[in-house]
């Protein structure tokens, strides 16, 4: 039986989680993109403490991670939180994974009283749209994403 565990990252971890997130890319279609330096993730968690990085384990090896990062609702004056990522390996999905660092962010946000998770979904990515349906989550069609890039 393989042995899974769901933990903060930690001192050692972020050269994985990088080339996770470097796969995660490639997934989006952001090929040639550059991941953030291991080196810079590392001091942001472990330093800054912002942005929130958990990582999932299968017998001493990374296979996943959920990086995230606290918001507050002004209507309702509560923290809440955002998923900025989450990946599983290709060769590790369909284990329970997924769900498990998505309740590990969940957990952690009714554990601190947050009113709610949040996160966003590329369009056509339909196994992710289902995946987040039946955890219960809702898409939010009412509200359009902006950005600016700096």
């Amino acid at each position: 039986m393989v042995e899974r565990t769901i933990r903060p990252a930690r001192a050692g971890d972020f050269e994985a989680v990088v080339r996770m997130i470097a796969e995660l890319m490639t997934f989006q279609g952001l090929e040639g993109g550059t991941p953030v330096e291991a080196a810079v993730l590392e001091r942001d968690v472990l330093q800054n403490g912002h942005p929130s990085v958990a990582v999932a384990e299968e017998s001493g090896k990374l296979v996943g991670y959920v990086l995230y990062f606290p918001t507050y609702s002004s209507r309702y004056g509560r923290p809440c939180r955002y998923i900025e990522d989450v990946y599983v390996k290709a060769e590790c999905r369909g284990r329970g994974i997924g769900g498990a660092l998505m309740r590990y962010v969940i957990d952690e946000a009714v554990s601190q009283g947050c009113l709610r998770v949040e996160w966003s979904c590329l369009d056509g990515n339909e196994p992710a749209r289902r995946f987040y349906r039946a955890l219960g989550a809702e898409p939010q069609d009412e509200w359009t994403t902006f950005r600016l890039e700096l």
